[in-house]
């Protein structure tokens, strides 16, 4: 009798709660969809990236080729104007204008080749995570 008195209370307080235990359980199962979606988002943020940064450096390498392309050009160009400068065909003036083009031309190139290390650089980091150079061996 004295067990069945000191648990009635205990037991009786634990059944009527009032509904405060269903309350923390749809707060525990709230909290864990909450988390769960921000890592989904977080997740499909970072696919994200990957896949931006993959398609720009691959777009960028072939614009690289294509501006190798036009500054191979436009040296062969310079070159002929140069002959024919030479040649006494042309004035300097025309030469001038074909170095221009050319240095234009590679200014153009180092441009796409930075962009290029810079959307490798970042999809490195992002599949890699953080990036930290090694200690001097």
């Amino acid at each position: 009798p004295n067990l069945f008195w000191s648990l009635g209370p205990a037991l009786a307080a634990s059944i009527f709660d009032g509904g405060a235990r269903s309350a923390a359980v749809e707060t525990a199962r709230a909290n864990h969809a909450q988390v769960t979606a921000a890592y989904r988002q977080t997740v499909l943020t970072a696919l994200q990236e990957v896949e931006d940064n993959l398609t720009a450096a691959a777009a960028l390498a072939q614009e690289e080729q294509l501006q190798r392309e036009a500054t191979a050009a436009a040296q062969r160009a310079l070159d002929v104007v140069e002959n024919q400068y030479r040649a006494g065909t042309v004035g300097y003036l025309n030469v001038l204008a074909a170095q221009t083009t050319v240095l234009s031309s590679q200014r153009s190139l180092i441009d796409v080749k930075s962009r290029r290390l810079t959307a490798v650089n970042a999809l490195l980091k992002n599949v890699a995570g953080r990036w930290e150079a090694l200690p001097p061996a």
